[in-house]
């Protein structure tokens, strides 16, 4: 069977984004795993947004977790890069 092939751009990682936001109540660790890859290809296309976004998202995931001092230092990153 053929894989599928797609362009990974910036209508991908917001797609990621999007999705992490969406599994937030439902599953943490997938927002976590979506948000890291749509930070990860955010980074390799230097897309301001979708790191931003990703990092958000990160931050919730560690603040669900108890994690505060991550969380804190993923909601300052992305408003750093938000800023920019």
């Amino acid at each position: 069977m053929k894989k599928a092939s797609f362009q990974k751009d910036s209508t991908y990682i917001d797609i990621l984004n999007e999705m992490a936001h969406q599994y937030i109540k439902i599953h943490i660790d997938s927002t976590y795993e979506l948000a890291n890859t749509a930070h990860t290809l955010s980074n390799e296309m230097d897309y301001g947004s979708g790191i931003s976004n990703s990092l958000l998202h990160m931050g919730i995931y560690y603040s669900e977790k108890g994690k505060s001092r991550e969380a804190l230092k993923n909601y300052c990153l992305a408003l750093e890069r938000a800023e920019k």
